[in-house]
């Protein structure tokens, strides 16, 4: 194949010359949660790179009632009220350091309030509001390569002639170079590696690609032989790569004791087989795809990238994982409400395949047992009995593959108390919240007041069922006062309310 090394080089130059943004500004992104509701839109994982401005537009909230992370924007009312308190919506920016692996926007009650703002406020919870973040860093991408390079043989030919040695005139060979006959391009294939950055507005050129501004790879030609490729390449759609640089291998050359010139002559007929090579650079281009998943960095890839490092704390918050491949909604849930996951990209498949789940926590779900509950695009769950406050991960199977993982926040759940106050030695009924039960009396079930002993379910089996701890004496040594009554469901914690103990 004839190719001319004047056009690899052209190229290398243009690929260069069309990166228009290499330092391009941090960018600005949104999402939002209803303070009301506490569901938080979109659901699942923000994509977000280092000094990214990330904008929480909290809906429905009252902002004479709460303090929050950040500095916030003049709030602006949307004319509903609650007990004459406006709802508003407020503005969080938060600027992420490129490291967290999410954030937490905390909405608490401000120091100080009155009795009276305080029962107001109260119509709206303190809330911790959880975002994974999917962190766009540097990361490596293999791919396979088509290449052409500049590394190609010469042609040498022997032409009969003769030479005069020792005053004898000696029939042999000159050596001589047909340059017409060299090829100017090997083709080969190569195995690529390239360094490129996951967020798809940093790096970008005129002709709609981003930059990957490093790349290497180990190639074989046509002529079986080994080449080093190290370049730079442009980026489209997360797989294709187009790339320009230089080859390093070997080319075949001449023995010692000949040369094209003053030392041409040799009465062999076989000095052109077997030529040794020596090592040389050329230029090379090639286009390659990449082959082992989309990159490095997360679970669509083979292996972790050394460049991207994700860790808690830092950019304004912490917890909650970044989610690869499937998104929650809501991400901050209770137990006994549903759950909503849906795919990033791809399908769940059939609900039939029984090598197929949902697991939340240590709770495992098989698709079959979630029947019409399982569908290509979406999965349905109630959440479980889990333990408020904690950051759990959803992790979906797919035919014995993790298809991917996300992760959500408890909130704490309330369970309810008849009557809400009463003497020592009086007879409470408490049920659990909606969707959720106690279980039946087992070892690690149980139910306590405050910082007393708990009271084994094994304890009071005619009063513990399922749905209700009914007529349950309140214990006779506790002081008037507020206690927190919480109920252990299998060793986890089922819910808590507050129950008034009244003077006798």
């Amino acid at each position: 194949m004839r190719y001319s090394a004047r056009y690899s080089t052209c190229l290398s130059v243009v690929m260069v010359l069309l990166v228009v943004a290499p330092l391009s500004a941090a960018s600005s992104k949104e999402i939002v949660f209803d303070h009301s509701s506490g569901v938080l839109s979109p659901g699942g994982s923000v994509a977000l790179g280092r000094d990214d401005v990330l904008t929480i537009h909290v809906t429905n909230t009252f902002n004479r009632c709460f303090q929050f992370l950040t500095t916030l924007t003049p709030p602006a009312a949307v004319g509903a009220e609650r007990s004459g308190e406006p709802l508003v919506n407020i503005d969080v920016p938060v600027r992420y350091d490129g490291k967290a692996a999410g954030i937490t926007l905390s909405i608490k009650y401000l120091p100080g309030l009155s009795p009276e703002r305080r029962a107001i406020c109260e119509e709206l919870p303190e809330r911790d509001v959880q975002i994974p973040v999917e962190n766009l860093a540097w990361t490596l991408g293999f791919a396979g390569a088509f290449t052409a390079d500049s590394l190609t043989d010469p042609v040498y030919f022997l032409e009969p002639g003769t030479k005069k040695i020792n005053g004898t005139d000696t029939p042999g060979f000159n050596v001589r170079k047909n340059s017409d006959a060299k090829d100017t391009a090997t083709l080969g294939t190569a195995a690529m590696i390239h360094l490129y950055h996951t967020d798809p507005d940093r790096y970008q050129s005129l002709l709609g690609s981003n930059w990957a501004p490093v790349s290497f790879g180990l190639g074989v030609g046509a002529d079986s032989k080994t080449k080093y490729l190290f370049g730079t390449s442009l980026r489209w759609n997360e797989h294709l790569y187009v790339t320009g640089g230089i080859a390093f291998g070997a080319v075949k050359r001449l023995p010692n004791s000949l040369d094209t010139r003053d030392h041409s002559f040799t009465t062999s007929a076989t000095a052109l087989d077997n030529l040794p090579s020596r090592n040389r650079t050329g230029l090379f281009f090639s286009v390659s795809y990449t082959f082992l998943g989309r990159n490095l960095r997360d679970a669509n890839g083979p292996f972790m990238s050394a460049f991207s490092a994700v860790a808690g704390g830092g950019g304004g918050g912490k917890g909650g994982g970044a989610s690869t491949g499937i998104k929650l909604s809501p991400t901050t849930v209770k137990s006994g409400t549903p759950l909503e996951i849906t795919p990033t990209s791809g399908t769940f498949g059939p609900s039939s395949d029984t090598k197929s789940s949902v697991k939340l926590g240590s709770v495992s779900l098989k698709a079959p047992e979630l029947g019409d509950m399982w569908t290509d695009s979406k999965i349905t769950v109630t959440v479980p009995s889990l333990t408020p406050g904690d950051n759990v991960n959803v992790t979906v199977t797919k035919a014995d593959n993790v298809f991917g993982t996300a992760s959500m926040k408890v909130q704490p759940v309330t369970l309810k108390v008849v009557p809400a106050s009463g003497k020592s030695g009086a007879k409470i009924t408490i049920t659990p919240a909606a969707g959720t039960n106690f279980g039946g009396p087992a070892e690690r079930s149980s139910v306590q007041f405050g910082d007393k002993p708990p009271i084994k379910s094994t304890d009071i089996t005619d009063k513990w069922s399922a749905t209700a701890i009914k007529d349950l004496p309140v214990p006779s040594d506790l002081s008037p006062s507020k206690v927190k009554i919480k109920v252990l469901k299998d060793g986890e914690e089922a819910g808590t309310v507050e129950f008034e103990v009244l003077a006798p």
